[in-house]
């Protein structure tokens, strides 16, 4: 792993890993509990047009696609999606608006 410095305009120079540093490389951000009821997701992505990052994310996003359900356009694990269908949040931040939380799909029926 490469860090890459940055100076802010404190003067402090602050070491980050990051794709530009690392292009061969995926961002994996994991979700969880934030507490009862609240459930914050996690992210998987890239940003790099790197052969190796392209690879390494078609392979984790298949993965994931075998043992997660779809909800609209996400991904959701079988823990977060039984937690999400008896009424638990699933949103990117405890203090954002629930209108713009993940809610389940519609029963069709």
């Amino acid at each position: 792993m490469r860090t890459r410095p940055v100076t802010a305009s404190d003067g402090v120079t602050r070491f980050y890993v990051d794709q530009l540093a690392n292009p061969e490389t995926i961002e994996v951000q994991m979700g969880g509990r934030f507490r009862e009821g609240v459930l914050i997701g996690g992210r998987v992505a890239t940003v790099s047009e790197a052969m190796e990052s392209q690879v390494l994310y078609r392979r984790f996003r298949s993965a994931l696609r075998r043992h997660f359900t779809r909800v609209r356009a996400f991904l959701v694990g079988p823990s977060a999606h039984r937690r999400l269908l008896s009424g638990w949040r699933l949103t990117t931040a405890a203090h954002s608006p629930m209108e713009f939380d993940l809610a389940p799909d519609s029963d069709p029926s």
